[in-house]
């Protein structure tokens, strides 16, 4: 694989360390495709279908539901109808309260800007080591 395979999404701490906690399982995954889907692609949202989120989750119709309506009633994604389907997105506003009303392991400095930047790591560094001898 070479190093132009690799792409990363940036995850916020905050959601590791402020929401993870306070949601379920299911609706972390939902968050997460969220997530990979919007700020993996370096956008603010996108529209998802609930199959989407079925597919990729491994989670039944009515757990995705649920998931989706935990997160919104939560206020950490925001729901809009267009078209035929929603657009999903994260709640930067909600974020940033959280970043300075958080946990100890949040990060407390940072903007909107600066929590959902996508950033390619530099794999210059890596030396190719074959430890199969």
């Amino acid at each position: 694989m070479k190093k132009s395979d690799f792409y990363f999404t940036k995850f916020p701490n905050v959601l590791l360390d402020d929401v993870m906690p306070m949601i379920g399982p299911s609706s972390f995954k939902v968050l997460s495709i969220i997530i990979r889907k919007s700020r993996g692609f370096q956008k603010k949202g996108d529209m998802i279908s609930i199959s989407q989120f079925e597919e990729q989750a491994g989670l039944s119709r009515n757990t995705v539901l649920d998931s989706i309506k935990e997160l919104v009633d939560k206020k950490i994604v925001s729901k809009q109808k267009k078209q035929n389907s929603f657009w999903y997105s994260i709640n930067e506003s909600y974020l940033e309260i959280l970043l300075k009303t958080g946990s100890s392991n949040s990060e407390k400095k940072g903007s909107d800007s600066e929590l959902f930047k996508v950033h390619y790591p530099n794999f210059e560094a890596v030396q190719n080591v074959n430890t199969l001898k």
